[in-house]
């Protein structure tokens, strides 16, 4: 969070302080709030939205009347926690799932048989977290 902060102090725009602001806004909002860490906290996702257009006319020339459209924005910006994994076995057991999948989607096996074998690894995956998180 703290990068993100000081890349955004050091960039001399006004678009630079106004995303600044709300970012600011949104990890007070989220330690103040939700009881999170500002030290674990990461920008989850920031955007820029089209907000509503407030439409002005114009007098111009030979009798015409032009068009000035004033558009607004809004910025969001998505904060989360960072989730630190407790042991490697886990990291383990997760990268054999992922290419378990991998094999699944190549079509190395038939349909039936892949069902099956998805299930009982998504068995074995669930006792897994559930062992990790009692202990």
């Amino acid at each position: 969070m703290s990068e993100a902060q000081t890349i955004l102090s050091n960039i001399n725009k006004k678009s630079a302080r106004l995303i600044k602001k709300v970012l600011d806004s949104a990890v007070a909002n989220a330690v103040n709030n939700n009881g999170a860490d500002a030290a674990t906290l990461y920008v989850k996702e920031a955007r820029v939205d089209a907000g509503p257009v407030m439409k002005r006319h114009l007098f111009d020339s030979r009798s015409h009347i032009g068009h000035k459209d004033r558009r607004t924005s809004h910025i969001v910006i998505t904060v989360a926690t960072k989730i630190t994994r407790r042991k490697k076995l886990w990291d383990k057991k997760l990268i054999l799932m992922d290419l378990d999948l991998v094999s699944i989607k190549t079509g190395k096996q038939n349909g039936m048989q892949a069902k099956r074998f998805f299930a009982k690894t998504l068995k074995q995956d669930v006792l897994i977290r559930e062992y990790f998180e009692k202990t």
